[in-house]
């Protein structure tokens, strides 16, 4: 077949990235050229926001998604937060709280919405790192409890020595740092 520049109606093919240009392969070229080459865009009503605390925009009804197919569409696009829930909730909470993790929590208050973190507790380090139980996690489920907040080095071990710039560190890390031994080892001279 012949190929066919169109440029597509809005009502036919157009997004909030501006209106778009669809090439095709028709039979002919002529008034069915429109139809054959533009689609229906997907409209954000058909979209189903799938973060918490979020519900359609009020004009999702004339809101159009990149194309025609329906998972184009985004909550970023389709979607805004619901003000009973605390995905809406843009207040600062207390010191030693932190937001809450489901968002889809209903609220609207630093009450309601703020929660204190969780402790580390017996959250799982991988060697050589140990559990630092001491520690709190960055918000109030254990969803939030990552290794770099919840995992250090043993206290007496070489691992948790910091050596001057001018030596490194002894390459065996279960030596303890109180034995006779020193954790670091200086450079040496060049000759």
């Amino acid at each position: 077949g012949d190929t066919c520049d169109v440029t597509c109606d809005v009502a036919d093919f157009f997004s909030p990235y501006g209106p778009q240009r669809a090439t095709c392969m028709i039979g002919t070229i002529g008034e069915a050229a429109e139809d054959q080459c533009c689609v229906d865009l997907a409209m954000c009503s058909e979209h189903v926001c799938e973060g918490g605390g979020l519900l359609l925009k009020g004009d999702a009804d004339d809101l159009y998604c990149p194309d025609s197919n329906s998972t184009s569409c985004t909550d970023d696009l389709c979607c805004e937060p619901d003000p009973s829930t605390c995905r809406a909730f843009s207040g600062a909470c207390p010191q030693g709280q932190a937001r809450v993790t489901d968002l889809s929590t209903p609220g609207s208050t630093a009450v309601q919405c703020c929660a204190p973190p969780v402790p580390c507790g017996d959250f799982q380090c991988l060697p050589p790192y140990e559990p630092a139980v001491d520690r709190l996690c960055a918000g109030d489920a254990a969803s939030t409890c990552t290794p770099d907040t919840c995992c250090g080095f043993n206290p007496g071990t070489c691992l948790a020595v910091q050596c001057d710039e001018g030596s490194s560190k002894i390459p065996d890390n279960a030596t303890s740092a109180s034995s006779g031994g020193a954790c670091c080892l200086p450079h040496a001279a060049c000759a």
